[in-house]
């Protein structure tokens, strides 16, 4: 179940790098996301609280992600920003 989900957020970190949209990885990891998240919540006990408390990690670890890709693409911005030569207006 993992392995399908590492190696499409490998991809699309390297594709945010590359400033290439990667619209199959991200519905590989969603749809990996949700199975994990049924899996989980399958095997549980029929409580909310159950529910709650073993659909969290999968939906975690997908909006870290998402964080971590933000964190590299607002960086990548910040660095080629940086390096650009700014004009004066004198």
């Amino acid at each position: 179940m993992y392995g399908p989900w590492f190696v499409a957020a490998l991809s699309i970190l390297r594709a945010t790098v590359q400033h290439q949209p990667a619209p199959r990885s991200w519905g590989v990891l969603l749809v990996t996301s949700a199975m994990a998240v049924a899996l989980c919540v399958s095997h549980s006990t029929r409580s909310v609280l159950a529910y709650v408390t073993l659909g969290i990690p999968p939906v975690t670890a997908l909006v870290c992600f998402w964080e971590l890709v933000g964190q590299v693409s607002s960086k990548h911005r910040t660095r080629k920003g940086a390096h650009a030569p700014q004009r004066s207006k004198a």
